[in-house]
């Protein structure tokens, strides 16, 4: 096992730029899954580089959507970065959320969720070499479940956003932050949705994610404006996920990379939570959980909060798993 330090990135920052790869083609597809005995349609962008061979699934978070991916931090996105670096993005929406269809709150567990892309992958993975499941938060708990309990069907795994050891005192200002969606929530009333669901109070994004970290006002604006919701039963059942008893990683065998804020204040902060000090602390931190893993590496985006897509450095972040990716033999 070993660590992806600030090294590796300042050695890749002397090397010449590869070429950027050819026309990029984007394409909103609906995928009919059928969790729980309920047929449920899962919506995602597919944006493929000619003759790309590896596509990257994108799993957003709690109240994100597909959104998430798409923040240009720096002037490019997670998944620009992705398409130009030669690798196919299916930027997934949540059952519950985004343009995914909305069932009943309760019925959107963990179990259901890894089902559901299972479902998905079944029709992705004929058109591709290789897939990357890469998560952020809550997204990296449906991401890593999949991965344990489809292994055949994943190549590897990218856990952003999240650890073992939740922060409960770092994370305590966040949880109030999140109430149940109203009939009068200007973005998504029109959902009607049950009251299981969850959203974040208007203008609360800055505490509820990116405290202490801090970043710019219209990347705020932008998350703001891009709000979306989480259903209860995504909350109840992902808690177990992400301690030491209840985690699901122990049976993870495919390679893994691991990338964390420095400043996340939810996951982070040892002992409370996970040491990101460093790339190589961050990995003593996890290896435990991870015994059955080919390969366990680890970033840390300095000065960066929970949700790092939206921190000016993102790209360094971006560059970190394409680098560990080409490492790991993905073109």
């Amino acid at each position: 096992m070993r660590a992806l330090g600030l090294a590796l990135i300042l050695l890749t920052a002397l090397l010449p730029a590869p070429a950027q790869a050819s026309t990029t083609t984007c394409q909103e597809l609906r995928y009919p899954v059928t969790v729980a005995g309920s047929r449920q349609t899962m919506a995602g962008t597919l944006c493929a580089p000619a003759n790309a061979t590896t596509v990257q699934v994108l799993i957003p978070g709690a109240t994100y959507n597909q959104s998430y991916w798409d923040y240009p931090s720096g002037g490019v996105s997670y998944r620009e970065a992705m398409n130009r670096a030669g690798h196919a993005t299916l930027n997934l929406d949540r059952l519950g959320a985004g343009r995914s269809s909305h069932p009943l709150s309760t019925m959107v567990t963990v179990d259901v969720m890894a089902d559901a892309i299972h479902q998905v992958l079944g029709t992705l993975r004929p058109g591709f070499d290789r897939v990357v499941l890469v998560g952020h938060s809550l997204g990296s708990v449906h991401a890593g479940v999949t991965a344990a309990r489809y292994s055949g069907e994943v190549d590897a795994v990218v856990l952003t956003g999240v650890s073992h050891l939740l922060n409960a005192v770092g994370a305590a200002p966040s949880f109030p932050q999140l109430v149940p969606v109203t009939p009068l929530d200007p973005l998504l009333a029109e959902r009607h949705l049950d009251p299981g669901y969850i959203t974040t109070r208007p203008g609360t994004r800055e505490i509820a994610f990116h405290r202490p970290a801090r970043v710019p006002q219209a990347a705020l604006d932008y998350d703001e404006a891009h709000r979306d919701v989480l259903a209860s039963g995504e909350l109840l059942t992902a808690f177990p996920r992400i301690t030491p008893l209840g985690t699901h990683t122990t049976q993870i065998t495919q390679p893994v990379l691991l990338v964390n804020g420095q400043l996340d204040v939810l996951f982070c902060d040892a002992p409370a939570g996970a040491d990101c000090r460093s790339a190589d602390r961050l990995v003593r931190s996890e290896q435990a959980y991870f015994p059955q893993t080919t390969r366990l590496d680890a970033f840390v985006l300095p000065e960066a909060g929970h949700a790092m897509n939206f921190a000016p450095n993102a790209g360094r972040y971006h560059l970190a798993v394409i680098d560990w990716l080409r490492s790991a033999g993905f073109r």
